[in-house]
């Protein structure tokens, strides 16, 4: 019965080969689909990447205590009417009803960073114990969405990552760093206002794992060394 079912699986059947499909060998990106997207990543990459920059006078996103986990950071649940996934949903014609879930787009960039940190029970620190998915742009003091306050993260700092998300993070391109053992935001009186320099190795080859990285504020209270 399974040999008679399956011996003409690479055949399709009638529905299957009725379907019209493009000439191309790449996949024919639908731009007006708002599930799938070609995302940005590979586009203008070189064939050899450029090397490692520190950051300057950076100003913090959000400021979180313990127990961040992926579905904080990257929530796969509903997505809320006024957030700016629904903004960017609407915009482009698709009714509330018809929203779904963060987790069935997860196929669209566009929805999913407008997404990230959009769990409606974080807990952020410089909303004063404020529950919900926004944060305080710094220097205006606005409180915006993370997806409207953020201009490019750069790195994390934490007290410690769970293996795949710091993966993640250098494959995305930013840096994970660790405080030092017995340290975090308020041992060192770090309310998440302060501007910061995180001073890296301009040659690859001299980053490797476990190394010390010098972090310094503009308020000059403290010179924090971090790890990978």
């Amino acid at each position: 019965m399974f040999k008679n079912t399956y011996e003409a699986i690479t055949k399709g059947n009638t529905m299957w080969n009725s379907l019209s499909i493009p000439a191309s060998t790449l996949y024919s990106w639908d731009p007006n689909s708002t599930y799938i997207h070609e995302p940005p990543y590979f586009k203008d990459m070189t064939l050899v990447p450029p090397g490692p920059h520190g950051v300057k006078d950076a100003y913090c996103l959000l400021n979180f205590g313990d127990s961040i986990t992926t579905d904080h950071i990257s929530p796969a649940g509903s997505i809320h009417k006024d957030s700016p996934a629904a903004k960017y949903l609407l915009e482009r014609g698709v009714d509330p009803k018809d929203f779904n879930s963060y987790g069935s787009r997860r196929g669209n960039d566009e929805v999913m960073v407008r997404g990230r940190f959009a769990n409606i029970r974080i807990i952020n620190k410089l909303l004063k114990g404020e529950v919900g998915p926004k944060t305080i742009h710094i220097p205006s003091g606005e409180k915006l969405y993370a997806y409207d306050a953020a201009m490019g993260v750069k790195a994390v700092i934490a007290k410690s990552f769970e293996r795949i998300h710091r993966s993640n993070l250098v494959g995305m391109g930013m840096i994970p760093l660790c405080f030092k053992p017995g340290e975090d935001t308020d041992s060192l009186c770090l309310t998440g206002c302060e501007q910061y320099t995180i001073n890296l190795p301009s040659n690859i080859r001299e980053i490797c794992p476990g190394q010390d990285v010098i972090v310094s504020t503009n308020t000059g209270k403290s010179l924090l060394h971090h790890s990978f």
